[in-house]
């Protein structure tokens, strides 16, 4: 008897932290337990802070801050929707059309993991530079 209860059982779930995201992005498109604002455009956009921080070092260094409002100068849309779905989803959607917003975006909030699967040596942002990201990243094409 004394031998089980030393014993323990270690078990490890590989899907509950995507089950876990995936319960904060509907919390999120709800509006629900949201715990930060930030504006873009004079848009709020509810999140939840340990997301961000956990995705963005912009955000990880703000938010040491102590700010539940944020006011973002992000102008381009295709770029701030593509980021806040892949901080929530894991999952980036780029196409020729917003492979440059996405990045300069990502260059701002200071996203290194985006920046690094998709840049390019030369810097310039286009259709060269969305072939470059598709050939050397972990990439799943969809054809839509």
């Amino acid at each position: 008897m004394e031998e089980l209860q030393s014993m323990h059982c270690a078990m490890e779930f590989p899907w509950h932290s995507g089950e876990v995201l995936e319960q904060l992005n509907r919390q999120r498109k709800q509006g629900l337990l949201c715990d930060c604002t930030f504006v873009v455009d004079g848009v709020d956009f509810k999140a939840h802070k340990s997301v961000l921080a956990a995705c963005s070092m912009y955000f990880r260094t703000l938010f040491l801050d102590q700010k539940d409002v944020v006011h973002l100068d992000i102008s381009n849309a295709a770029g701030r929707f593509q980021i806040l779905d892949f901080m929530y989803t894991s999952k980036l959607n780029l196409t020729p059309q917003n492979v440059e917003d996405v990045l300069s975006v990502a260059h701002f909030l200071q996203m290194q993991e985006i920046i690094n699967a998709c840049s390019v040596r030369n810097g310039i942002y286009g259709k060269n530079e969305f072939k470059a990201c598709m050939m050397g990243s972990n990439v799943q094409m969809l054809v839509m």
